[in-house]
């Protein structure tokens, strides 16, 4: 069995106290400029070859509408929304509505994690019952009865600790992927994301950590509640409910004023509805939402209820720009114009590769992102350094750091018939923007 080794760096840089550690401002004053694409080195007739294809898109039915923001050496080059909104209630798409970003919150968890390791209050190396007593024996899932969900397993040699959690090793699955730990998680009543029946993140996630995992911790990745559990620790690390740590230590510093888990009333006829493709090019609006085991995320905006089970891997709505300055931040080695949040050696795991031998096909993974390899997936005119991760309704984002470019792409579409073309056909005609 193959086992992950965390370099003793990491563990130094992430699990240690010291009085230089860095702290957030209280609020931003960064602002984007705004530049031409001439200006930034990029070839405008390709950037008006992304925007004819988005609007191709929404022509087609293909999506219903989509907002694109590139920024380049931390300017502004392309912003533009097209199509709708929302088809039904003729609203027009533009840069400020807001959208669910489900496993772009999967990011802003692991960096809340680093931030409180650079505070001492934790360390990568810690194994997750330290924080969740219930993870404290796990066992390895051997054999599971679909007919009545009995199952049988074996003890595990080593705990999961928040390196496996961060890297996605832990042998915890998603239970709406997995044929096996679906049913068990179910029937356990462990959801996959949101839900507003009064429960408690504190309450699943000692419930999770009775259940068995799919494989031994380090010895593959598997895609999951990983970064649920990790929204758990930390509030049992800071002493404070996640939505807080975030809107404290991350969302006011950096001035991500429209991000949150729960949006105001007066503000939610901004959220983009949801629709999904019932044909190759036609969309339908969804009144409601279900990839949870025990409820459902009502779509219809005028009648969401207070979220309060603050799910650290799915949970948050927000604004394409606000995410830029969260990936500008990364970009940037912690910082968003006067405003530090973390170091630059914390920078570092989050950018670069953590699971040693292991791949996502040829890629590998951060602390928070898949990155292109030297002898990775080069596709679409990638450079090595790449990061990327997205969003289950059709939200996307990759940082470039050979190009100093930052892209976020928000559509809201589940299932689509069209994800990887949409993604695959911005990415190849942004970066050609660098070349031709």
């Amino acid at each position: 069995m193959k086992h992950l080794l965390i370099p003793v760096f990491v563990l130094f840089v992430l699990g240690t106290a010291c009085s230089s550690d860095p702290q957030p401002e209280s609020t931003a004053s960064f602002t984007f400029d705004s530049v031409s694409a001439e200006q930034a080195g990029l070839h405008p007739d390709s950037l008006h070859r992304v925007t004819e294809f988005l609007r191709d898109g929404v022509d087609t039915g293909k999506i219903p509408g989509s907002v694109l923001t590139i920024v380049t050496d931390g300017a502004i080059v392309y912003s533009e929304a097209e199509g709708m909104a929302d088809i039904e209630a003729e609203i027009q798409m533009d840069q400020h509505h807001i959208f669910r970003m489900a496993s772009m919150t999967k990011p802003v968890t692991s960096v809340a994690v680093l931030m409180l390791a650079e505070e001492g209050k934790l360390s990568v190396n810690d194994p997750v019952s330290k924080f969740i007593p219930e993870f404290s024996e796990p066992a390895i899932l051997e054999s599971v009865d679909l007919t009545d969900t009995t199952w049988s397993s074996r003890p595990a040699e080593n705990e999961i600790t928040l390196h496996h959690l961060l890297t996605h090793t832990s042998g915890v699955a998603y239970g709406f992927i997995d044929e096996e730990l679906g049913p068990i998680y179910q029937k356990a009543d462990v959801p996959d994301g949101t839900v507003m029946d009064g429960r408690t993140l504190e309450q699943t996630m000692s419930r999770l950590g009775d259940l068995p995992l799919k494989h031994e911790p380090g010895s593959a990745w598997t895609y999951g509640l990983s970064t649920d559990i990790l929204g758990r620790v930390v509030e049992v690390a800071s002493e404070m409910p996640l939505d807080q740590f975030f809107q404290e230590k991350i969302f006011e510093p950096l001035g991500m004023h429209d991000t949150g888990f729960n949006i105001q009333p007066e503000e939610r006829e901004r959220i983009v509805a949801l629709y999904r493709n019932t044909r190759p090019n036609e969309l339908q609006k969804i009144p409601r939402l279900s990839v949870q085991s025990s409820d459902t995320l009502s779509t219809d905006t005028g009648q969401m209820p207070h979220v309060g089970y603050f799910s650290g891997g799915s949970g948050l709505f927000g604004t394409a720009e606000d995410y830029q300055r969260f990936l500008q931040t990364i970009l940037n080695d912690g910082q968003l114009g006067d405003v530090r949040l973390f170091s630059e050696e914390t920078a570092r795991y989050l950018k670069e590769h953590q699971i040693n031998d292991l791949r996502l096909g040829k890629d590998g993974f951060s602390y928070a992102f898949q990155v292109t390899l030297q002898d990775g997936d080069l596709k679409n005119n990638r450079r090595p350094g790449r990061l990327q991760w997205g969003g289950l309704f059709q939200t996307h984002f990759w940082l470039d750091p050979a190009r100093n470019t930052t892209v976020v792409l928000m559509t809201q579409v589940y299932p689509s018939m069209h994800q990887q073309e949409l993604y695959d056909e911005v990415e190849l005609r942004v970066n050609r923007s660098f070349t031709e």
